[in-house]
């Protein structure tokens, strides 16, 4: 699933493509009376939200949610499959959604309607402002919930799902299942340092280029091999730290990937 740094990586691939582009033609119509004309003024990121603020205001939002991909190719290509939206733009191109579960969605919001939608999220983690006091006082105002729901809980963090949660109460060394309100000041340290530097490192491997959306979206264990985990889909291989077994479990619903032995805080 497209987590912060897979969307982050399509906002910047799509931004120097799109940029300035007119809609000319959108396919299905279902969207055309309120993009065809309009001008994309640029591409942002908010949590897992890709945002394509209009001319004249408004704003395209895109949620990739499972398999959705972003892509821009010739307006003459022959579509994909999964293909759910095209965006025939000027210059030729085309901006096109695709979603083998058919679970994404591409919305026109005004700008009251984005600000409601995007009041809940909290914080962006890779952003200054995220820093250890932040966290820190987060945390004490969540003391008794449990790690793991709370890092996948969007209006906590933004931006982190599944699969990262795992890889940061791993370099965290920090169990799923601890409470907010049982760390110290070392684990709080160790859990702010955890998120900056799984995030960061995920993004950093990314380029602009097309290939790197293959990694995004259900892929399977291969998927999560290439994107080189460290716990991640990888139960019974050994503990790059420790080397005990890593084990799967299941915490609010969600599969869980830890070490047991390197996890006890």
């Amino acid at each position: 699933m497209p987590e912060l740094p897979e969307v982050e990586h399509i906002v910047r691939y799509l931004r120097p493509r799109v940029t300035g582009r007119r809609v000319e033609a959108v396919a299905p119509p279902a969207l055309a009376r309120a993009l065809v004309g309009r001008t994309l003024r640029g591409v942002a990121r908010r949590a897992k939200l890709v945002l394509l603020p209009l001319d004249r205001g408004g704003t395209l939002v895109f949620h990739l949610k499972l398999t959705g991909k972003l892509w821009v190719r010739a307006a003459g290509d022959p579509p994909g499959r999964h293909v759910r939206l095209v965006l025939g733009l000027s210059g030729g191109q085309a901006l096109v959604l695709e979603d083998a579960r058919r679970l994404g969605w591409a919305r026109v919001l005004d700008d009251a309607a984005l600000a409601a939608a995007l009041a809940g999220l909290g914080p962006e983690p890779l952003e200054p402002a995220f820093d250890l006091a932040a966290l820190r006082a987060r945390l004490a105002a969540r003391r008794r919930s449990r790690l793991k729901p709370l890092l996948l809980d969007p209006a906590f963090v933004a931006g982190i799902g599944n699969i990262y949660a795992d890889e940061v109460l791993f370099a965290a060394r920090l169990h799923p299942l601890a409470r907010a309100g049982d760390l110290d000041a070392p684990a709080v340290r160790r859990l702010h340092g955890g998120i900056k530097r799984v995030l960061g490192a995920a993004l950093a491997a990314r380029t602009d280029e097309v290939p790197d959306q293959e990694r995004v979206g259900a892929g399977g264990r291969g998927a999560a091999r290439r994107l080189a985990l460290a716990v991640f889909q990888k139960d019974g291989q050994p503990c790059p730290r420790c080397r005990a077994t890593l084990t799967r479990t299941v915490v609010a619903g969600r599969g869980t990937y830890l070490c047991a032995r390197c996890q006890q805080g």
